[in-house]
């Protein structure tokens, strides 16, 4: 008979040669010969947990650590094998017993780290995986992790740091360069992101993942184009996976191609019928033609797959909203709270569950975009009417016009100290809390006014004959649906013929620049220089007889002053202005100009010149 130091020799030459069940063979007779040797339980364990046997390396790690109750290394090798089984509290407690057994094994707060990763304990995943690095920084294959449980942790800056250095260990790594580029994807870097991902397709044969991070990252510079033909590569390379078909749809339906968009998400939707996202995203393509009830089916049926899946409430809320449905809409529309990077504030008091004040202090915050603060800022004052003191944090443009909203009594500019308050809500959740419905929405204006003085000194300064027209036609690009309600200046071009017309450009971002040079600049004065915030905007908006605008947050201004205001509103509009309506319970003042082909602006600008020039026969 062999011995056992013979077998184990050849057992390990065979193992080297890849020849594993031969190996395998060797190291059972020999383990048959001494069971309780723990040179042979482990290395049969390991050759097992490598060749995807986990259960029985768990096996036979198992007895080892019972031998040896004292071996670090025995613990880390059973954790190792327990995290591949999914038995994620026993691998996090064998790998915590390894580490307090040898405080310096590298491998064992490593197993640690990736099991609390794999646990979904990103938090706490960060410390193991720094001490598995500092004890051994040539641990080329734990930075991936690293960055990945920072990511998860909004500590962006560090994780790339983290893939910068895995970088320089590898400079010819085609993978260290994709791990940069998510990092820098994570944090926002899309340019810098893209030239990583280009650098790890150039390094090695591309992959369908490396593809896909350059399209998400081109996606995020604009460059759509381009993103589709990286996503397609990515399509091509794996065809069966349904997340990168569900990017590809997200920058198809960018482009405009809705048809191929839906189809493109149907197809994401029948390779993997149980992904929520997916689910999400065909729901949004639906929405778009026009499909409300699919639309909404497939928010609903999202939610069923992923019942906590903030973006699919969120956007079922949206719908339900635009029905007018605020009994369930409003519900809906709170898990906006949990979308990443829609929540924006967390204070130690207690939340405002909309119970009388009774002199109590309530600090309400702005969300979302200018629009959306001055539309909901009426809310105040009906919070006010519950006997309390209304504080109201805001972006630093409008802390001037929102200090004439009556009811509040303070308006504290957003990053600016903050007084003392007992409770808080954000603005957008008032509604909610005050059981606004359809036929109770707060509609009296004016509920925001413009200093005399700054009317005073707009009406010399636009003073003289014609019905003055203030103009915008573009509204935040980050918006998520800029890309349909916005126009082009030329669009406008109908207007311009009216006679006895004077137009004043309220436009502000990279949109007013479409002005200085256009065949429009001797019709069209620019305002925007003058404007430093929406309280010099409301003095200029109350000289004008008209407001003519996108939707922006000029609508909001005109419409909470009370003023004319004429909407445009594409196919796909905000939910706030329902449906099928040319006229908004919100707004008393407000005209809306919807678009009765998705993306056609020409005919709704032809019925508003005609409009137009109706008004100034009837006046004439």
């Amino acid at each position: 008979m062999e011995s056992v130091v013979r077998l184990t020799r050849r057992a390990s030459d065979l193992q080297q040669a890849g020849q594993w069940r031969q190996a395998e063979a060797l190291l059972r007779q020999a383990l048959a010969q001494a069971p309780a040797e723990p040179l042979l339980l482990n290395r049969l364990g390991v050759l097992l947990f490598q060749t995807q046997r986990a259960g029985e390396a768990v096996e036979l790690f198992t007895r080892l650590v019972r031998l040896v109750p004292n071996a670090s290394e025995g613990h880390t090798n059973l954790a190792g094998a327990l995290r591949a089984l999914g038995r994620f509290d026993e691998a996090i407690r064998t790998a915590e017993r390894a580490l307090a057994l040898k405080p310096d094994n590298a491998e064992a707060a490593n197993n640690l780290g990736l099991t609390l990763l794999d646990a979904g304990r990103s938090s706490e995943a960060i410390a193991p995986l720094q001490r598995a690095l500092a004890l051994r920084p040539e641990m080329l294959a734990t930075y991936p992790p690293l960055a990945q449980a920072l990511c998860g942790e909004d500590r962006f800056a560090e994780a790339v740091g983290v893939a910068r250095e895995l970088v320089r260990r590898s400079p010819t790594s085609a993978y260290s360069e994709q791990i940069l580029g998510v990092a820098l994807l994570e944090a926002g870097d899309n340019a810098a992101s893209v030239e990583s991902f280009q650098a790890s397709i150039c390094l090695a044969p591309p992959t369908a993942e490396r593809y896909w991070g350059l399209a998400k990252a081109l996606r995020g510079v604009g460059a759509l184009d381009e993103a589709a033909a990286a996503a397609r590569e990515a399509v091509h390379l794996r065809p069966d996976n349904a997340q990168i078909r569900n990017t590809l749809g997200v920058i198809l339906q960018k482009l405009g191609s809705h048809g191929e968009a839906l189809a493109t998400f149907q197809e994401a939707v029948r390779l993997d019928p149980l992904q929520a996202e997916s689910h999400t995203s065909l729901a949004s393509a639906w929405l778009l033609l026009g499909r409300l009830d699919a639309a909404e089916a497939e928010c609903s049926e999202a939610v069923r797959l992923k019942p906590d899946y903030a973006e699919a409430h969120f956007n079922r809320a949206f719908l339900r909203l635009m029905h007018g449905d605020f009994s369930t809409g409003w519900d809906e529309y709170e898990w906006r709270l949990k979308v990443p990077g829609m929540a924006r504030h967390r204070f130690a008091q207690p939340v405002w569950k909309g119970e009388p004040l009774a002199g109590r202090t309530i600090l309400l915050y702005d969300e979302q975009g200018y629009g959306d603060t001055l539309h909901f800022a009426r809310f105040a004052t009906l919070v006010a009417e519950r006997g309390g003191r209304v504080v109201l944090e805001c972006h630093e443009a409008l802390a001037r016009v929102l200090r004439t909203c009556p009811g509040v009594e303070q308006v504290v500019p957003r990053g600016e100290p903050l007084p003392a308050f007992d409770v808080y809500a954000p603005l957008l959740s008032v509604p909610r809390l005050l059981g606004t419905r359809l036929e109770t929405i707060p509609a009296t204006v004016p509920y925001l006014s413009a200093d005399a003085a700054l009317r005073s000194d707009w009406s010399k300064r636009i003073a003289g004959p014609g019905f003055k027209i203030g103009l915008c036609w573009q509204g935040r690009l980050t918006h998520p649906f800029d890309h349909y309600r916005s126009l082009r200046l030329e669009q406008l071009a109908p207007l311009f013929d009216v006679p006895e017309t004077r137009f004043f450009s309220v436009q502000f971002g990279p949109a007013r620049d479409q002005l200085a040079g256009s065949a429009f600049a001797d019709r069209v004065v620019d305002l925007a220089d003058e404007l430093h915030d929406f309280a010099d905007t409301a003095a200029a908006l109350r000289e004008l007889d008209l407001l003519i605008s996108c939707d922006s947050a000029p609508v909001h201004l005109a419409g909470a002053l009370g003023l004319p205001v004429w909407t445009l509103v594409a196919t796909i509009s905000d939910w706030r202005w329902l449906l099928d309506r040319d006229d908004t319970p919100w707004y008393p003042t407000m005209r809306l100009f919807r678009q009765r082909r998705l993306g056609d602006w020409a005919e709704v600008i032809g019925r508003m010149a005609s409009a137009l020039a109706a008004g100034q026969r009837r006046q004439a």
